[in-house]
């Protein structure tokens, strides 16, 4: 994004259009500052918006005088351009911004309610009474939001026709408690939500922007996999047999991977991975969430193969979407479940181990979905910890459905000069040798104790593993990570 302080209208005007000429793809932010927004700057506005709408070009602009915001707001101007009062403002909702709702009324003052909250939430609203958005022929937005009445003939003619237009496309129904139970019918017929009235601001508001999240990793997640089906495409244009094929496609999941042996402080970052076939279900990210903050998911999705290594990306998504602002691991742990319940094929589940370290405070917190505990080696004592929560398989049980089963914990604990965090997948604990015997847990503690003040911890397990095994070849996946604080 480029960005242009506001100076004086000529001068701007200069900077702006030698922007546009760059013909650059990015936004840009016009800063006014303090500057109280008089007629010309507000021509000036209108002006700069429409030059940037015939380059296709999206302009936002930032006003920092408290009064000239109220007023634009009041006089409705953010239906035109994007204004934001501050630069926080603006990274909170900036998703919003080209998000499109249709706001279908057939009450005047209701209808303009609705709009007026949205816009206020930088949402690009559409009006419409169910006469008029009958006689389209396309949708063009990207929400519908439109109220159950009496009228129920022609209520249900234009639910039938958002969903013949758009059979996607997220529906939030407004609805009296007297018609709560008549109205709950039409969640058959594709309503995604039901909000009852008398509502609350926010409570509008907050149904937009929950159908906006999901909507966006839906198309993320079609775009993901139009991706990888134009890559397939490619790869049986480019190679003639399947092993060729998944040798790309072991490396297209590796580059996926996070880098390995990072740096936070001083804590050090490093893990192996091993699919027992080219590319694999296990997984793990490394997020730096903050200046202060960074997290480890650390997961296990059933199965093996192409479609445990499909799921793995859609995880990789949703880590990526909500890691850097939910920083309660059990919440995080909580929306994941609901999302790949909703979105991943049934009988596929994922085990989880998501944690946080606060670098600067030395503070680790965690939550263990089913997976394997964590080994925790205090440099001090020599003695070796084992860091398990509550915490169910994700992809298994709702908490929407099911509020008394399922239940995710958080628990925290300091992170000591010495330390170390051995984190694995059970693909090593459930490695068996020729007679049949495990691995186990045991074995693993045990090397670490003897190893750990070497720095080769990770290599000295995998070099024992398979030499229990007397093979290289392991049946299931195999991913160990390691956290040091030097």
């Amino acid at each position: 994004m480029e960005i242009v302080i506001f100076k004086d209208i000529e001068t701007s005007k200069n900077e702006i259009f030698s922007l546009f000429e760059k013909e650059t793809d990015n936004s840009i932010l016009i800063d006014f500052g303090d500057n109280f927004i008089d007629p010309q700057i507000l021509y000036f506005m209108l002006f700069i918006q429409r030059e940037a709408v015939l380059r296709k070009i999206s302009v936002i602009f930032i006003v920092g005088d408290e009064s000239s915001f109220k007023k634009l707001l009041l006089e409705k101007y953010n239906k035109y351009f994007s204004i934001f009062n501050t630069y926080k403002e603006y990274e909170n909702l900036k998703r919003f911004i080209k998000f499109k709702v249709a706001n279908i009324n057939n009450e005047q003052f209701v209808k303009e309610l609705i709009t007026n909250i949205l816009t206020n939430d930088r949402f690009n609203v559409t009006e419409y009474s169910s006469k008029d958005f009958l006689m389209k022929r396309k949708i063009d937005e990207d929400v519908v939001i439109l109220e159950y009445k009496d009228e129920k003939k022609n209520f249900f003619e234009v639910i039938k026709k958002i969903k013949h237009l758009d059979k996607n496309i997220p529906v939030i129904l407004l609805s009296n408690d007297n018609d709560l139970e008549q109205a709950l019918t039409t969640i058959r017929l594709g309503v995604n939500e039901i909000v009852r009235k008398p509502f609350k601001r926010e409570e509008i508001s907050n149904a937009v922007k929950r159908v906006a999240v999901e909507s966006e990793l839906v198309k993320e997640n079609e775009r993901l996999f139009r991706e990888i089906q134009k890559r397939e495409k490619e790869l049986t244009v480019l190679y003639n047999n399947l092993e060729k094929e998944l040798t790309l496609a072991s490396e297209i999941q590796k580059s996926l991977m996070p880098k390995n042996d990072l740096h936070f402080g001083d804590y050090r970052i490093r893990y192996i991975y091993k699919p027992s076939q080219d590319i694999g279900g296990d997984f793990c990210d490394i997020l730096e969430v903050d200046e202060n903050n960074f997290a480890v998911a650390f997961a296990d999705i059933s199965g093996h193969g192409i479609p445990a290594s499909l799921l793995s990306t859609m995880l990789k998504v949703y880590i990526l979407n909500y890691g850097y602002d939910i920083k309660d691991t059990a919440k995080l742990t909580e929306t994941l479940n609901e999302d790949v319940i909703r979105v991943f094929p049934r009988g596929k589940f994922i085990s989880l181990f998501y944690l946080m370290i606060d670098f600067h405070n030395n503070r680790m917190k965690f939550c263990k979905a089913a997976q394997e505990s964590a080994f925790l080696l205090r440099g001090e004592t020599g003695e070796i910890e084992e860091l398990s929560t509550e915490g169910q398989v994700l992809g298994l049980f709702s908490k929407i459905d099911f509020p008394d089963i399922v239940n995710f914990e958080e628990k925290s604990t300091d992170f000591n000069k010495g330390d170390k965090l051995l984190l694995y997948t059970d693909g090593i604990v459930e490695a068996r040798n020729a007679d049949g015997e495990f691995f186990g847990i045991e074995r693993i503690k045990e090397i670490l104790l003897e190893s750990k003040d070497s720095d080769d911890i990770l290599d000295i397990i995998l070099k024992e593993l398979y030499k229990f095994t007397e093979s290289e070849k392991l049946e299931d996946d195999l991913t160990f990570l390691l956290i040091e604080r030097d």
